[in-house]
């Protein structure tokens, strides 16, 4: 699914910002971009994506629990 970012000076409800390097085609965000979905269900574990955007480019980390986890990709290459 897709991810927000907000690019500094704007903060995001844990009051977090990203940098933007202003390339449309090819963007770089840093740091790097931390989501966790938590479900109300304690059965379902919570599931995690650790990213960075860098050129264009999306490199899954290792602390992702999906099946990008290890993998770069374009942005537009994946379906949200």
């Amino acid at each position: 699914m897709p991810h927000e970012v907000y690019i500094s000076p704007n903060k995001n409800s844990q009051g977090a910002s990203w940098n933007f390097n202003g390339d449309v085609e090819k963007p770089t965000f840093s740091p790097s971009i931390v989501v966790v979905l938590k479900y109300g269900d304690p059965s379902r574990p919570a599931r995690r994506c650790h990213s960075f955007v860098r050129e264009g480019l999306i490199e899954f980390l290792g602390g992702c629990t999906h099946s990008l986890k290890g993998k770069t990709v374009g942005l537009g290459e994946f379906d949200g």
